[in-house]
């Protein structure tokens, strides 16, 4: 199939449909509605006209044209209006109208959700304002709007992304791959176990699942990778391996044993775990938090290897992982290897691979450290 450039604005414009509707669903839904919020101010003023009317005043036709009158004054109104507002009104009303025509055509259920909102407003435009010149809102104009308080100010936030999205070729693109704010620690976890795997299979090792990943404690190794005698297990969620290796309790449980809500089993996000040999620990930090990522991070990753040397592991490795934003490079220390065979560090996802070079051949020393060019 050959896009065309119809084809890529419609697309376009349904995501771009898709961002504007929880704000579209908070403007006034009829026109009389939008009546009592249009900014219109009364000027009243005096003509002289050659015939009567009912807005003829008479006291002073009398008084200056005497009886019977050759000439009438008359009171006049006019109604003065915000230009900034309702240009802008009439301009969005346009925009919008355009946008769910176009949405029509690709994703029509999408589209009849935003129908009615979007006729009302190009009713208002139509019957309220017809001569108001449509003007797109600059900065300082959607300063103005949202600060004049309800629903100029939401109308300001639906001129604000439909004017980026028509001058910002990147903004679409991204929000239609960003992930949901919700989604996005888990989508950084389970982009780190992706790393993992293929360092695995870079290092030459044959990949094979056991178990699907699941929102919920595993009772068991998802994967297990091998080469030659090599053989790891490797864990999301690592909660529940002391129970599945069959092994007691350890530090956690009983050293808050009496702490109503505590307790329970715990576990590094990432295990990789060898019985006979070590394991690497993997303790996965999105924030953009320099201290809950380092010093909470560091806690959890030596509270996940202490558990996991007593009894699941001969040697372990743990690291904390962070975003590259926080964690600029990749950290080690050995202090404790000699006396209790744990090294712990931390690291953002582009370390992973040399880590895991690394312990596939059970060398700290070849671990590459330091802050990674950018």
């Amino acid at each position: 199939m050959t896009w065309t450039a119809a084809d890529v604005r419609r697309r376009a414009r349904r995501v771009l449909l898709g961002l504007l509707r929880p704000t579209l669903d908070r403007l006034p839904a009829t026109t009389d509605q939008w009546d009592t919020y249009l900014p219109v101010t009364q000027i009243s003023y005096r003509t002289i006209a050659p015939i009567p009317s009912g807005s003829t005043c008479w006291a002073d036709t009398v008084r200056e044209f005497g009886w019977p009158p050759t000439s009438y004054h008359q009171r006049e109104r006019r109604r003065e209006v915000d230009d900034v507002a309702l240009s802008s009104l009439a301009w969005l009303a346009r925009r919008l109208d355009a946008i769910v025509e176009d949405v029509e055509a690709v994703a029509p259920s999408v589209a009849r959700g935003a129908h009615p909102v979007a006729r009302t407003l190009a009713h208002v435009a139509l019957s309220r304002l017809a001569d108001t010149t449509p003007a797109r809102p600059d900065r300082l104009d959607l300063r103005s709007l949202a600060a004049s308080g309800f629903p100029w100010s939401v109308l300001a936030e639906l001129a604000e992304q439909v004017g980026r999205a028509e001058t910002d070729l990147q903004f679409l693109a991204y929000e239609l791959i960003q992930p949901d704010p919700e989604s996005v620690a888990r989508l950084f976890h389970l982009a780190i176990l992706g790393e993992v795997i293929r360092s695995f299979q870079r290092c030459g090792f044959d990949v094979r699942w056991r178990a699907p990943l699941q929102a919920v404690r595993q009772l068991g190794p998802q994967l297990v990778v091998t080469r030659g005698e090599d053989r790891w297990e490797i864990w999301y969620e690592a909660a529940g391996a002391r129970a599945y290796y069959r092994l007691p309790a350890a530090t956690y449980g009983r050293a808050v044993e009496h702490i109503p809500g505590a307790g329970g089993a715990i576990g590094s996000d990432i295990a990789v775990i060898g019985r006979e040999s070590r394991s690497l620990l993997l303790e996965v930090k999105w924030s953009p938090r320099p201290s809950y990522v380092g010093r909470s991070g560091f806690h959890q990753a030596m509270s996940y290897a202490l558990d996991a040397r007593l009894g699941v592991t001969p040697e372990v490795w743990s690291f904390l992982v962070g975003p590259a934003e926080v964690v600029l490079g990749t950290s080690v220390s050995d202090a404790a290897l000699a006396q209790a065979s744990i090294l712990v560090g931390s690291m953002n996802v582009g370390g992973v691979g040399g880590v895991v070079e690394a312990f596939v051949r059970g060398d700290p020393a070849s671990i590459p450290v330091g802050v990674e060019s950018s």
